[in-house]
């Protein structure tokens, strides 16, 4: 066709048609979403391919050294790249997960470690030489995800160097950690790590075997502070672990206690129905200068550190039974052997509550109300107790 202009127009080549198979039998749906595929037509949508991922959990075991285990699961992609659900993934599972040659090793190397079932997922615990390297080859190579999907993605950190510091607890005794930021927590796998919330880093401290083996030495009495401050002073170790701190003298504190009750009440539990008032009772310390002690349980001598310097509490049994004998005169029992107290109530109460006893099976659930207790309060006081 020519135009006014003089112009020829070229007619756009037509599109071949699709072939429909055989009269009466169309094409099966999956042979004809492969075909589109090979053809590439822009009106096919293609499938976004699952996303090898980890899911990271620390466990606090001990109080300042935490453990990790890892869970493989397969990401699904949502819109702008960003990370939806988060599928558990097995060995039965990964041959037919699609996933490139290098994610389908990682998975089965973590695959292969004892599993743990929780929550769904298998997870595994990540400890040495070979946690360690496994470790780095996660947060390298897949999304590495603390706290579920929606938590911190975390990245492989720098190394950095192991400074120690010695830890003051409250009875004088000092253990020996490694120096880290408050905000940062210590995990140990074959080696220590450092875990930065802030920054999202999970990185290595450097250290040799020797050296690492210190975070599981126990902790340091006062008495041997001392001879430990020469034995470091005189080994490689010198300019790198401070000496720990030494105290003088022991001193001994004799004070009389003061007993202390502490109000509080159980409000979940099976056996408190809705509409029902919670169990309450009262928790029993002494008081030594300052110095909590529990009313039940306890070493008869007790350590604490004071303005920097040891001091020795010698508990007086005598007057602290004279005290029970006391709140036995009003009425009361230890929760441990009470009278009308399931035993599973009696176990979820601490060691050292007291309640009014009752009748029956239950009767103690009827009697120990707030409303009673706080009438008992100014009696309590008048006896010298501290409420």
């Amino acid at each position: 066709m020519q135009h006014r202009s003089g112009q020829t127009e070229t007619p756009n080549p037509a599109k071949p048609a699709r072939p429909t198979g055989a009269q009466g039998a169309p094409l099966p749906a999956e042979w004809v979403r492969l075909i589109d595929a090979a053809d590439g037509d822009p009106a096919v949508a293609p499938r976004r391919a699952p996303t090898l991922g980890f899911l990271l959990e620390l466990f606090q075991d001990e109080p300042s050294i935490a453990r990790v285990e890892v869970a493989p699961v397969l990401l699904e992609t949502v819109a702008k790249g960003h990370l939806g659900r988060a599928v558990p993934l097995d060995s039965k599972q990964l041959l037919n997960a699609a996933l490139p040659e290098a994610e389908t090793r990682l998975a089965a190397s973590v695959l292969g470690l004892p599993q743990i079932q929780r929550k769904g997922r298998t997870y595994a615990h990540l400890a040495g030489p070979f946690g360690d390297a496994l470790l780095r080859e996660i947060l390298t190579a897949a999304p590495s995800l603390l706290g579920g999907v929606a938590g911190l993605r975390l990245a492989l950190g720098q190394p950095r160097p192991l400074e120690w510091e010695w830890q003051l607890e409250r009875d004088g005794r000092q253990r020996l950690l490694p120096k880290l930021p408050a905000h940062q927590r210590l995990v140990r796998i074959g080696g220590l790590w450092y875990l930065d919330a802030e920054r999202a880093e999970f990185g290595p401290l450097d250290g040799d075997a020797a050296e690492v083996a210190l975070v599981g030495a126990p902790p340091l009495s006062p008495e041997c502070a001392e001879a430990l401050a020469q034995r470091i002073a005189a080994s490689p170790w010198a300019a790198r672990i401070p000496a720990p701190q030494a105290f003088a003298a022991v001193q001994r504190s004799d004070l009389a206690p003061k007993p202390v009750t502490i109000f509080q009440a159980l409000t979940r539990h099976a056996r408190i129905g809705a509409g029902t008032p919670p169990l309450a009772y009262a928790r029993l310390a002494f008081d030594y200068g300052g110095e909590c002690l529990p009313g039940r349980g306890g070493e008869a001598v007790v350590r604490r550190v004071r303005n920097g310097k040891l001091v020795e509490i010698v508990r007086k049994r005598a007057e602290e039974l004279a005290t029970m004998e006391r709140l036995e005169s009003f009425g009361l029992a230890p929760a441990v052997d009470c009278e009308g107290l399931p035993w599973d109530m009696a176990d979820a109460l601490p060691e050292d509550a007291w309640v009014f006893p009752g009748k029956g099976y239950a009767g103690a659930l009827e009697v120990n109300t707030p409303a009673r207790w706080l009438g008992l309060r100014e009696k309590l006081e008048k006896e010298g107790f501290v409420v």
